[in-house]
């Protein structure tokens, strides 16, 4: 897993990169990703990234912090060399010097230009998985990207570690990667899972049960408590915008998605500027 950690250079305070930064550790300490911190100059042109890079490296020194009860273990931890008594053979022993230390990647990086089109080609040279950026009412950054990113995307925002994770994953079509990392979120946040079922005109609710029992089963089997709610499908943007004030908020929104017909561009934009809370697209 590969997670772009998108901050923000022009903050006046560093409340919303710090939630964003608390959101991404959680997330890589769930499933041991690597990451890359991403800032964006958008108007150095060809100048000197200097200033930039060294707020960078204070977030990147900030995100360590989360993990510093690992000691040793963090996984971003720098390389470093210790001295190591090692049996080279039956009776011999010898004292090495040996690296230990990361076995994950921390990248830090800044980008200059367009915010938009930045964000979006890291995201695609990274090869990132997930991208974890605020949801800042000021910039309509998060709404671009959200909508164009081919990855899945995390608009933070609100108060972290929600109590209850609401998700509609098109039971039909939901791809494992992202039922695993609804899974890993869930667990991360120790919260409560509320798996939401499309109903549609015509079609019997019981067909939908069955379709939703397997998803149950499936993170039942992990130790999350699931529960199950019906929502007819022309009501499904009414019922976000309302969920979306309190709880993280999860729709799959992958190439074979019915909710991508459902969410068009302005309904997942809508969802994003209204919400409350953070607002998860999967892809």
């Amino acid at each position: 897993m590969n997670i772009l950690t998108v901050l923000n250079n022009d903050a006046e305070d560093g409340e919303q990169n710090r939630q964003v930064l608390v959101e991404a550790a959680a997330i890589a300490r769930q499933t041991w990703a690597d990451v890359t911190l991403l800032g964006i100059d958008a108007n150095g042109g060809n100048r000197s990234c200097d200033s930039a890079m060294a707020q960078m490296l204070v977030y990147k020194q900030a995100f360590l912090t989360m993990f510093a009860d690992l000691g040793d273990d963090c996984p971003y931890t720098p390389d470093r060399r210790v001295s190591k008594t090692v049996m080279s053979a039956p009776g011999v022993y010898e004292n090495l010097e040996v690296l230990q230390g990361r076995f994950k990647n921390l990248s830090v990086r800044v980008r200059q230009g367009s915010p938009g089109p930045q964000v979006l080609g890291e995201a695609a040279d990274a090869g990132a998985t997930l991208i974890v950026m605020g949801n800042h009412e000021a910039t309509p950054l998060c709404r671009t990207v959200a909508n164009e990113a081919a990855c899945s995307v995390l608009a933070v925002k609100g108060e972290s570690r929600p109590k209850r994770v609401v998700c509609c994953l098109d039971q039909e079509n939901i791809s494992q990667a992202s039922l695993e990392m609804v899974s890993q979120l869930t667990t991360g946040y120790q919260a409560g899972l509320e798996l939401v079922g499309i109903t549609h005109s015509g079609e019997l609710k019981d067909v939908v049960d069955r379709q939703m029992d397997h998803l149950v089963q499936y993170y039942q089997a992990k130790g999350i408590n699931t529960l199950v709610r019906l929502v007819e499908d022309k009501t499904m943007t009414a019922f976000f915008s309302r969920y979306a004030k309190n709880y993280l908020i999860c729709l799959w929104m992958g190439e074979k998605s019915r909710l991508q017909k459902l969410f068009a561009r302005q309904g997942v934009t809508k969802l994003i500027d209204d919400a409350g809370s953070s607002v998860l697209i999967l892809r």
